[in-house]
């Protein structure tokens, strides 16, 4: 199923999100840049260091997150970084995650003053890479 909201499709998988107890879903989107918006290397730091303080954080204090847990958050701050897309476009990859909340697998990549994103729950690197790709090479 898609669904189309202005610069906005949102459409549903066949998976079962473990976070949430539904269905899978992903979204595609474009809109101009806010002179404020920030850089992609920005949000790539701003990810790393946000999932450090969830890993830190007082839930994790108060729960008593596992070692485990510690360091999946590790190894998702790791997972995150620019991958290269069609037409040598750079792209800002952060994985599908549930550490203290539960986080979309992204792709975002700028084409002059537009921000492109793609969003899919428990999807893959792949799983962005091929919708990313696929909508980078049937751009007019």
């Amino acid at each position: 199923m898609i669904r189309e909201s202005g610069y906005r499709f949102t459409f549903a998988g066949d998976r079962v999100d473990v976070c949430a107890r539904k269905g899978c879903w992903g979204s595609i989107q474009g809109s101009i840049k806010r002179d404020d918006a920030m850089s992609l290397s920005q949000e790539l730091e701003f990810y790393k260091q946000r999932k450090t303080y969830n890993a830190h954080s007082e839930y994790c204090i108060t729960v008593k997150c596992s070692a485990k847990e510690i360091e999946k958050a590790r190894q998702l701050r790791e997972a995150a970084g620019f991958k290269i897309l069609s037409r040598d476009i750079q792209g800002l990859y952060t994985p599908f995650a549930c550490v203290v909340s539960c986080d979309p697998a992204r792709i975002q990549w700028d084409v002059g003053e537009y921000r492109y994103t793609v969003d899919v729950s428990m999807g893959t690197l792949d799983d962005v890479l091929e919708i990313a790709n696929s909508t980078i090479d049937n751009q007019q």
